[in-house]
């Protein structure tokens, strides 16, 4: 017999591909893009496979404020989008003319 694996139970794969952007000048809005592609398998009964692709955008002003945009695009039995926007304080206080940003797991 087939064994049941409880509904809770995720297996995730994460495939990180953080956006090399460009400072022009830290006293102006630089705005950078940053991919995320999650697979996820959930494992009820059936496997299914879910990918999650999320686009986040981060504008940066001069008082070290980064608004964080997150698109959700899911795909499972259902299509759905999901948007959220929220707020966060930028913790680097120095700033390079180029750098890569850190990874954004969930």
């Amino acid at each position: 017999m087939r064994q049941l694996i409880p509904r809770g139970t995720l297996n995730f794969m994460h495939f990180h591909f953080v956006a090399l952007c460009m400072l022009h000048n830290i006293r102006t809005q630089t705005q950078h893009t940053h991919i995320h592609t999650h697979t996820y398998t959930h494992r009820h009964i059936h496997t299914h496979a879910h990918i999650c692709t999320r686009t986040h955008t981060y504008i940066r002003t001069n008082k070290h404020t980064c608004i964080h945009t997150c698109i959700h695009m899911r795909i499972y039995k259902h299509t759905y989008a999901h948007t959220e926007t929220d707020t966060e304080a930028l913790q680097k206080q120095t700033y390079g003319n180029m750098f890569t940003d850190g990874i954004f797991t969930t």
